[in-house]
């Protein structure tokens, strides 16, 4: 979110911060609960967070500051604020016998989708300008997808055993690391002809760096034997860069 206001050419808004901060803590804290199943066998640690007695305390608390963050900067986030809840709901609550979850490419393309539509509210702040829209949506939408799919990576034993059909158990790790290379690729496409456009212009050598960075973790994905390294070089990536485009415009 940080890095998407400066995209839109807008300082940040600490409230949207604030909110997007407490939906994503909801959506995770909440995510233990609902994959517990998974994470017996993925990440055997988590089953004490699992089974503690504040995880719907926290993640309702924290929706509702979100939400009335959010609602006092424009009604319109109150909706798109829901969004992950929605998505979260839909990828894993089973319905009918099945989870959106479970179904190939879905898993992370819902994620994708909700991370990234909810990083778009800066939009509302600057309506007109969708060029800049249709190219910040693209880079984050391929750079949260290939994210999901490097945890697919490192979940793939367990996955395999609760038939759970994700991009690595479906066509396996070595095609996975090739598929994820190419939309690497496709990023870079989209960085220049942004650059090209002037949209990206000013952060390009950050943007290029998320992409080598991006090439990376990708090649060692399957490779890296302490499962929290994937948080700390996955998931922390967007703080390296976000401290990056602070670091551009202090100086």
């Amino acid at each position: 979110m940080y890095m998407s206001f400066y995209f839109f050419s807008l300082q940040p808004h600490i409230e949207i911060l604030a909110a997007t901060f407490f939906v994503t803590m909801s959506i995770y804290t909440l995510n233990k609960l609902t994959d517990k199943e998974e994470d017996e066998i993925n990440a055997p640690e988590r089953k004490k967070v699992a089974e503690s007695g504040l995880i719907l305390p926290v993640s309702l608390s924290s929706y509702v500051v979100a939400l009335a963050l959010g609602g006092m900067e424009k009604i319109e986030f109150v909706v798109i604020l829901l969004i992950p809840l929605l998505s979260g709901f839909v990828y894993s609550i089973k319905m009918g016998g099945f989870r959106v979850k479970d179904i190939f490419l879905m898993k992370n393309t819902v994620i994708a989708f909700s991370c990234t539509t909810v990083a778009m509210m800066p939009f509302f702040y600057t309506w007109g300008e969708y060029n800049k829209l249709i190219f910040i949506y693209s880079f984050f939408f391929l750079k949260l997808f290939i994210n999901t799919v490097i945890f697919d990576i490192r979940d793939v034993e367990g996955d395999k055993t609760l038939n759970i059909n994700t991009i690595p158990v479906k066509i396996g790790v070595n095609s996975t690391k090739k598929l994820l290379y190419s939309l690497n690729i496709a990023i870079l496409a989209i960085i220049f002809t942004g650059a090209y456009m002037n949209i990206f212009t000013k952060y390009l050598p950050v943007l290029l760096f998320s992409v080598v960075y991006a090439y990376l973790y990708i090649r060692f994905s399957d490779r890296i034997s302490y499962k929290l390294l994937y948080d700390l070089l996955v998931d922390g990536e967007w703080i390296y860069l976000a401290l990056m485009i602070y670091i551009i415009n202090v100086f």
